[in-house]
């Protein structure tokens, strides 16, 4: 039963936060492994680094923001993903189809037209 447990172990994936202070709460509610609280530049960028460097991590949550600030590429490898969620009004104005629309052809790979 424990070779069992060690392999199931090895596709356990975790999901985990890089936020600025405001949204650390947040995400601690809403459940993700690991919050990294970021106050600058250098921190973005090491706590970044980390993520891609461990194997057990396999989505990213991060502020869309700090994402084009910083000229990090959403699609790196098959893991981890990175998901940026909007934090700017202007972020926000944008239609919730074409965000789910967006999700789907990055990580799918096909083309999905919602009719409401």
């Amino acid at each position: 039963m424990v070779i069992m447990v060690t392999q199931i172990d090895k596709f356990v994936k975790k999901i985990i936060a890089i936020v600025e202070p405001h949204l650390v709460s947040f995400m601690q509610v809403l459940g993700i492994d690991e919050v990294y609280e970021v106050r600058g530049d250098k921190d973005f960028i090491k706590s970044i680094k980390d993520a891609f460097s461990r194997d057990e991590v396999a989505i990213v949550i991060t502020q869309r923001s700090l994402v084009k600030k910083h000229g990090i590429p959403e699609q790196v490898k098959v893991y981890p993903i990175v998901v940026s969620l909007p934090d700017k009004p202007e972020d926000l104005g944008v239609e919730a189809i074409d965000v789910y629309r967006e999700f789907i052809r990055r990580f799918i790979g096909y083309e999905i037209y919602i009719n409401l």
